[in-house]
């Protein structure tokens, strides 16, 4: 560019451009993605029409195509990194850990308005939500407290600088095929290869000779994506089983996102309401939430350690020495300014999750005849439009692997490799370029499949499930900071069941669970833990023996372990509530225990039959002290969780699975005690199966597990059992 005046962008984009892409090039162009500059800005809206009415964007050059803001410069250059806003928001974050997690998961809050929200109508509800968590003046109920003149200043960006932008920034004005760009991440890089390279221009170069040098290094880069293409046409995959589930003609990128929505189908859903629609939603109830890792340090662990070291700062004045110490500590627990632990990003997904608003969404997936007679499937989401490559969604009712026309001609590898080199087959590619179909091509006998699989009116789940969040705002999860403050931010979320954050025992069909006097609300100094008085956040309300992080919701719900009205298997206990054994925090501490009970396994099935022995003895015997405890009498076989039957190839993980989880629903209700008995017995029950296979081969194949010490989990207590436990 010779300058970057307005008429040097003018320039470029209404002359320069049509010049290097003749033909219908520019008409195809569906985005334009730049940086907020003025001149930039000006030059690409006076030449794209995709906003205007058609009779006005005939007269433009980029007939079709939108203009959109570059996220990363909006809010890393404008917000985070600014003079304005950095001094403060570094200050925060470095107050306290909680501190820090609050102003990160607003920053990302931020991002899901770019990314994640798809409709207006999400953009609109979740932006008095923003509003109202900044303005809220009960900073106890938030994860980390930020003062009123900070959150003003965090507002007055939001307001002035991102919201205002929405129709340049925001998914819900882009439903075009940007591939997922919301970046000139790759422009900037394409950009800093031209400057970095040996052979590229130098400021010293002309226009002339730094035209020849950009357009040799682009010969250069077009022979090795060329080279690429045609090693990917005709390579194919070792294993029988990548040749099944991927489709050769398609890139590896390609083959990587079908596969992935291949795969992800098996977590959703599907309802048949019509002869050729269908409902498909993702089983929330047990997709939602990731329970795969660990927290390897507690939260008030970390709030300990900044707080001694705070009070000693406030004492006396820390010299160089202890400064760097101090430093060193929080790098090591936070991460430095590129990169974080694994710890902390535990703790920010969680608080994520509590605290940014996330919907439920009922997908329609209709069967849809076009008038040359192929059949094509359509899903209402935005993947095929925004990506050209088939959903999970359609995979659900499809029930295949990928196949050739499941992503747009342009993903394969001979479009790259022969476009424009062959006029045969470049022909042959412009016109299924041209054929714009909503959805995926389908065959009859497909088509065939679809409608006999599922009848009219049934489907995995009952319809209201489906119903519920279908063209309504049904907020995700029921353990949430708006699940939890619903009552007292009714003016905000309303009494409209598109807006109320419903909760799950008002849609289940099940029967209200009653409250006892243990499910009462905290008091208002609130419960002490150990020897440290809890916060609201809970201090982080950590529980010891999961060393697992909790938002508000998931320690509040501690309260309701204690409740004796519970019901499994066969087993009523004390005054025989029935209770829907599905609760949202049975899952805790079987995800706490999951690592031993895995080990288990592996020893038990290198043990073979005696290992299998070994495991029925220690989880029998552990719900027959339960059940004891529990109904204060002898019990029949019937009331204890057997293992499944044995089948062709089952492992024992699948075997003892129901059992265990059992147990720990029984633990989890008989608070600190009844976790004890679980640990001890998981504990025995693993000490006997490594002198079981001393000597052998793990079926995990890896020679030094075995070896590993037996411990019990984090921040256990070794006190005996109690007396009470039979």
């Amino acid at each position: 560019m010779p300058s970057k005046s307005q008429w040097a962008y003018d320039w470029f984009f209404g002359v320069a451009m049509p010049k290097l892409h003749p033909g219908d090039a520019i008409k195809r162009v569906e985005i334009v993605l730049t940086d907020a500059d003025k001149q930039e800005t000006m030059a690409v809206e006076n030449n794209i029409g995709g906003n205007l009415k058609p009779s006005v964007a005939e007269l433009r050059l980029f007939i079709n195509a939108l203009h959109r803001w570059c996220a990363w410069h909006r809010i890393n250059r404008n917000f985070t990194q600014d003079s304005k806003y950095k001094p403060t928001l570094t200050r925060v974050k470095n107050s306290c850990v909680l501190s820090k997690i609050e102003v990160d998961v607003l920053e990302r809050w931020l991002w899901y308005f770019i990314k994640n929200y798809e409709t207006e109508e999400e953009v609109n509800f979740c932006r008095k939500l923003l509003d109202e968590y900044l303005n809220d003046e009960q900073q106890n109920l938030h994860i980390g407290e930020v003062d009123k003149a900070d959150r003003q200043l965090m507002l007055e960006f939001i307001t002035s600088s991102f919201q205002n932008h929405r129709h340049k920034l925001f998914e819900s004005k882009f439903n075009c095929a940007h591939m997922g760009n919301v970046t000139t991440s790759a422009s900037e890089a394409y950009h800093r290869g031209l400057k970095k390279a040996a052979l590229g221009p130098t400021p010293g170069c002309d226009l002339c000779i730094a035209a020849k040098k950009i357009i040799d290094l682009a010969n250069l880069r077009e022979d090795e994506k060329s080279k690429k293409a045609a090693f990917d046409a005709h390579a194919t995959f070792g294993k029988a089983d990548d040749r099944e589930r991927t489709v050769q003609e398609f890139s590896t990128f390609c083959n990587d996102k079908l596969s992935t929505e291949s795969e992800s189908s098996d977590d959703y859903l599907q309802f048949r309401t019509a002869e050729d629609t269908f409902l498909v939603k993702c089983d929330y109830d047990k997709f939602d939430l990731d329970f795969d890792q660990e927290l390897g340090t507690s939260i008030d662990q970390i709030n300990s350690l900044f707080d001694n070291e705070d009070s000693a700062a406030k004492e006396e004045e820390l010299d160089e020495a202890e400064t760097k110490k101090l430093d060193r500590l929080k790098e090591r627990l936070l991460g430095n300014c590129t990169s974080v632990t694994a710890e902390y990003r535990t703790m920010l997904r969680e608080s994520m999750k509590y605290i940014i608003p996330r919907f439920e969404r009922t997908r329609v997936v209709n069967l849809v005849q076009m008038p040359d007679g192929t059949w094509v499937l359509v899903c209402s989401c935005r993947l095929f439009n925004t990506r050209r490559y088939a959903c999970r969604h359609v995979y659900r009712v499809l029930k295949r692997h990928p196949t050739l026309s499941d992503a747009n001609v342009r993903w394969q590898n001979g479009y790259c490799q022969h476009y424009g080199r062959n006029d045969e087959l470049t022909d042959a590619y412009m016109d299924l370029r041209s054929a714009e179909l909503p959805g995926i091509i389908v065959t009859d006998e497909e088509v065939a499949s679809i409608k006999s699989t599922t009848r009219v009116g049934s489907g995995d789940r009952d319809e209201d499930y489906f119903l519920r969040s279908y063209k309504k705002l049904y907020l995700r999860g029921s353990n949430t900071f708006w699940h939890e403050n619903s009552e007292r931010l009714r003016h905000i979320l309303g009494d409209s069941i598109c807006c109320v954050p419903v909760k799950p025992s008002s849609v289940a069909s099940t029967a209200p669970i009653s409250k006892t006097s243990s499910t009462a609300s905290h008091s208002q100094n609130g419960p002490t833990f150990g020897e440290k008085p809890s916060t609201s956040f809970g201090a982080a309300k950590m529980v010891h023996h999961s060393s697992t992080f909790a938002v508000p919701s998931q320690s509040r719900s501690d309260d309701c372990h204690n409740d004796p009205e519970m019901q499994i298997g066969n087993c009523d206990f004390v005054n025989n509530h029935p209770v829907d054994v599905d609760d949202s925090h049975k899952i805790d501490l079987a995800t706490s225990f999951h690592p031993r009970y895995v080990n288990i396994c592996n020893y038990a099935e290198s043990a073979g039959d005696n290992g299998i022995a070994v495991m029925a003895k220690h989880f029998n015997h552990c719900q027959r002290r339960f059940l004891n405890f529990f109904n204060n009498s002898t019990i029949s076989e019937d009331q204890v969780a057997a293992e499944k039957p044995p089948k062709s190839g089952s492992s024992p993980y699948v075997r003892f699975k129901h059992p265990f989880e059992v147990i720990c629903r029984m633990a989890q209700r008989t608070g600190t005690a009844g976790i004890e008995v679980v640990s001890d017995e998981l504990l025995v029950c693993q000490q006997e199966l490594v002198s079981l296979v001393d000597g052998k081969k793990l079926s995990t194949k890896k020679s030094d597990s075995r070896r590993r010490k037996v411990t019990s989990p984090p921040g256990k207590s070794t006190r005996k059992r109690p007396g009470e436990w039979p």
